[in-house]
């Protein structure tokens, strides 16, 4: 004998079972996701993180030899040092640009601007202090030339007298 509500009862039952289903696949699938989601974009931020402090980092290196380079360059020509001697040592540290490991395309395009424009400096300050070796070099022959104009005018005065005491004396 079967209950009169029995096909009823059946369609509850798998309407049920099919709601349950995805109930739980749902809820698995969310659990999945609040775990695995976060754990993918976590790295994908570390990573993001990584570049950046080195590229921090770099930036930082590239300051410092940015200043090294200005201090040695503006110090260029007061050592005392020959000119050649100077430029071999800041070209040796404006090469150091190019010794940087690790870097970025932006640390790179930004080594080889500093690479043109320290190595113009470089050449310009070279010009300059070559310049002033000359001008000092001139003004020392200058003066040693307007000290052998004095003597000879002298020595042309003296003539001149004795010229004139000859004349007096009618010798």
């Amino acid at each position: 004998m079967k209950a009169l509500n029995h096909k009823e009862r059946n369609d509850l039952t798998w309407k049920f079972i099919i709601l349950f289903i995805v109930t739980v696949s749902l809820s698995v699938f969310a659990i999945f996701f609040d775990f695995q989601l976060p754990k993918k974009l976590s790295e994908q931020h570390k990573k993001k993180l990584e570049a950046y402090r080195q590229f921090v980092k770099n930036e930082k290196l590239i300051i410092q030899k940015i200043d090294s380079l200005e201090s040695k360059i503006s110090a260029f020509g007061n050592s005392g040092m020959s000119i050649a001697i100077e430029e071999n040592e800041v070209i040796k540290e404006i090469n150091k640009f190019d010794e940087l490991v690790n870097i970025d395309s932006t640390s790179i395009k930004i080594c080889e601007k500093m690479n043109q424009v320290f190595k113009g400096y470089l050449g310009l300050k070279v010009k300059s202090e070559k310049e002033r070796e000359a001008a000092k070099d001139m003004e020392k022959d200058l003066n040693e030339k307007e000290a052998d104009l004095k003597e000879k005018k002298e020595d042309l005065k003296e003539l001149q007298d004795c010229e004139r005491k000859l004349k007096e004396c009618g010798c």
